[in-house]
C-alpha cells in the first residue's frame, strides 16, 4: 500500500503506484476550520479519505446553558460536550477521527474508510496500518514545528492547521508540540450505533425511568446506559462488566444482586437498574454532585476518592483539568461529557435523526411461582413457548435452562402481554382467595384458574402473589 503527495495545483499525480492522494487547503467555516485529502488504497480495495475540522464557537442552543436538566454543564465542558454530541450524530462509524485527548474537540484529522470487510482481518489490520500512518504523519509535522516554529507552517496545509492551533500556546508552553505528540487518539464516529441504542432504548424506557423515580434519582440518569451498553442488556465487556449498566460482579452483589451458576441478574434490565440506582444515590451522597457521582460510575467510587484526597476539592471542574491519577484516562475524563451528550440527544432524537422511529415498549406479565418447580416446567404450564419465555427472562443463564434447576416458590418471572385491554394484573391481598377474586373480576374459579396455570387446585394464596 503506497501514496504519493504533490503540490496543490500545480501537476496532476501519476496514480502508476495503486494510490493517489489529493489534497485542497483548508478554509474557514462560520464555527471551525476544516481542510480535505482523499485517497484511494487500490491494494486491499479500500477507499480512504481524509480531511480536518475543529470546533471553533457555538452553533448549539445549549452552548451558553449552565446546565442539562439536574446536571450542571460548566463553560469549560462545552466543546468537550459538542464534541461527543458529533460524534453520536454526525460522524459515523466510517470514519476515524484523530484527536488531542487532552482537548479531543480538536480533530486533527478525519480519515474515512469505505469498502472494508469487517469479517476480514487482513482489511482490518490494514485499515489500522493506515490509520497509524496519519497518526506518523501529524506526529512528524508536530517535530517539524516545534524544531524549526512558524517558518515550518509554511510547509504544508496540515502544517498550517497545526501551528494555527497550537502556536499561540507556544509563548507560555514551549513544549506545546511535544505534549501534543504523545497524546494522540483515534476516536471512531457513532452515529449509526447511537441511533440504534436510541431506538432499543425505548423498550425499556418507561420501566427504567419508573425505578430511577422510586429512588429519588433524576429521571435523566435513564440515558446512561447509551454511553454503557448501548441499551443492549446482553452487552460484555473484556473487564467482566455485564447488561444494560454494565455492572461489574463486586459491584454488583455489593448493590444486592445474585449471581451463580444459574442466574446473573445483571442481564436483567430492571433488576439491573434498580442495582445501578442504588450505586448512584450512594455517589451521590458521598461526593455531593452528580458529575463526580456520574464520572465514578466509570472510574469506581474509590478511584475518585483518591482525586477528592490528593486535589482536597470536589470540584468536578477541578479534577477534570488537573488530576492525573495513573487510571483517569481518556476514558474517565470523558465519561461525563459523554453523558450530558446522550442527555442532549435523547431528549430530541427527531433533531438529529430525521425520521427517527422508536421501538415497542417491552410489556410483560408479572407471575410468582406458587411453589417450587424445574424451570423449563415454568413456560410449559403456562402454554409460552420456551424461546418466549427466556428472551422474557434474561436473569436465567442458558446452564439453567440445560440443567432444568429448581425454581424456589415466591420467584418472580415475566411473561409477554400480549393486549393490555384484555388483561388485568391483579395483586393478592391478605385474606383473598381465588373464589373472592373470580367474584371481583366476574368469572368463575375454572376461568381464572385457566388463566392462571401455576396456581393449581389448593394453593394457598399468598399475598403479592
Amino acid at each position: 500500500m503506497r501514496s504519493r503527495t504533490w503540490d496543490y495545483g500545480r501537476r496532476t499525480p501519476d496514480c502508476g503506484l495503486q494510490a493517489c492522494l489529493k489534497s485542497t487547503p483548508g478554509r474557514p467555516g462560520k464555527s471551525g476550520v476544516w481542510g480535505r485529502w482523499s485517497a484511494v488504497l487500490g491494494p486491499l480495495g479500500f477507499l480512504l479519505s481524509l480531511s480536518w475540522w475543529t470546533w471553533g464557537g457555538s452553533g448549539f442552543a445549549y452552548a451558553q446553558a449552565q446546565s442539562v436538566g439536574p446536571f450542571p454543564l460548566p463553560p469549560e465542558l462545552e466543546p468537550t460536550v459538542q464534541f461527543w454530541v458529533q460524534v453520536f450524530t454526525q460522524y459515523s462509524g466510517r470514519q476515524a477521527l484523530i484527536v488531542d485527548a487532552d482537548a479531543p474537540h480538536r480533530i486533527l484529522r478525519i480519515v474515512v474508510v469505505e469498502g472494508v470487510d469487517p469479517t476480514d482481518g487482513a482489511t482490518q489490520r490494514a485499515v489500522w496500518s493506515a490509520l497509524e500512518e496519519q497518526v506518523r504523519q501529524i506526529r512528524a509535522a508536530l517535530d517539524d514545528l516545534d524544531s524549526r516554529g512558524a517558518e515550518a507552517a509554511a510547509h504544508s496545509p496540515q502544517h498550517r492547521w497545526l501551528w494555527q492551533i497550537y502556536g499561540p500556546e507556544r509563548s507560555y508552553r514551549p513544549l506545546v508540540f511535544q505534549e501534543v505528540r504523545d497524546r494522540l487518539r483515534i476516536q471512531w464516529g457513532h452515529k449509526e450505533k447511537f441511533q440504534q441504542a436510541l431506538q432499543r432504548m425505548y423498550r425499556f424506557l418507561p420501566h427504567v425511568r419508573a425505578i430511577l423515580t422510586a429512588e429519588g434519582l433524576p429521571p435523566e440518569i435513564a440515558y446512561l446506559p447509551l454511553i454503557e451498553s448501548g441499551y443492549n442488556p446482553y452487552a460484555a465487556s473484556f473487564a467482566g462488566a455485564r447488561g444494560l449498566w454494565q455492572l461489574m460482579p463486586t459491584a454488583a452483589r455489593k448493590m444486592g444482586l445474585t449471581l451463580d451458576t444459574w442466574v446473573d441478574q445483571r442481564l436483567d434490565p430492571l433488576y439491573a437498574t434498580v442495582a445501578a440506582a442504588r450505586y448512584l444515590k450512594q455517589a451521590y451522597q458521598e461526593f455531593g454532585n452528580w458529575p463526580l457521582a456520574i464520572t465514578s460510575y466509570n472510574h469506581g467510587l474509590e478511584g475518585i476518592r483518591r482525586a477528592v484526597r490528593q486535589l482536597g476539592t470536589t470540584d468536578y471542574v477541578r479534577i477534570w483539568r488537573e488530576y492525573r491519577g495513573p487510571l483517569f484516562g481518556f476514558a474517565s475524563r470523558n465519561f461525563y461529557p459523554e453523558f450530558l451528550a446522550a442527555v442532549l440527544v435523547a431528549g430530541s432524537p427527531e433533531r438529529y435523526f430525521p425520521g427517527f422511529r422508536a421501538d415497542s415498549v417491552w410489556e410483560f406479565a408479572t407471575y410468582v411461582v406458587p411453589h417450587e418447580m424445574s424451570l423449563r416446567d415454568i413456560p410449559e404450564r403456562l402454554g409460552v413457548a420456551l424461546t418466549t419465555f427466556i428472551q422474557h427472562n434474561p436473569q436465567f443463564l442458558l446452564a439453567a435452562y440445560f440443567r432444568n434447576v429448581r425454581v424456589s416458590a415466591g420467584t418472580s418471572v415475566r411473561m409477554p402481554l400480549q393486549s393490555s385491554t384484555d388483561v388485568a394484573v391483579h395483586v393478592v391481598r391478605p385474606g383473598e382467595t381465588l373464589a373472592a377474586i373470580a367474584r371481583l373480576y366476574g368469572v368463575s374459579v375454572d376461568i381464572l384458574q385457566r388463566w392462571n396455570p401455576l396456581l393449581l387446585a389448593g394453593d394457598r394464596l399468598r399475598p403479592g402473589i
